[in-house]
């Protein structure tokens, strides 16, 4: 899975020397409107996404991630998430991280 790719389709890209969990760590990333983020799967999608996890991964915001928890699916990152079709993934406000 190249998340490059798919990170540049929303304007995103790799982020280096975060303090998170280091498994974590090839999926973190900087997304302009989003700041720090991880690349996950919602887990409404983890069975769909054992065949193609690309299709599938949005990014998250990093602290959210942490403070709720994960486990791998295909080995990303899949995190229990409100999603809509309409609006992605439903956050609430303050997991943000600029810094």
């Amino acid at each position: 899975m190249n998340i490059e790719n798919l990170l540049r389709d929303i304007g995103g890209r790799m982020a280096s020397g975060r303090k998170i969990p280091e498994e974590l760590i090839p999926y973190s990333c900087f997304v302009p409107d989003s700041g720090y983020c991880i690349m996950c799967i919602p887990k409404v999608f983890a069975e769909k996404a054992e065949e193609n996890p690309a299709r599938y991964c949005v990014p998250l915001p990093e602290k959210y991630v942490v403070d709720k928890g994960y486990s791998f699916v295909s080995g990303v990152p899949c995190v229990d998430v409100q999603y809509s079709r309409i609006l992605g993934a439903i956050v609430p406000e303050g997991y943000e991280t600029w810094r």
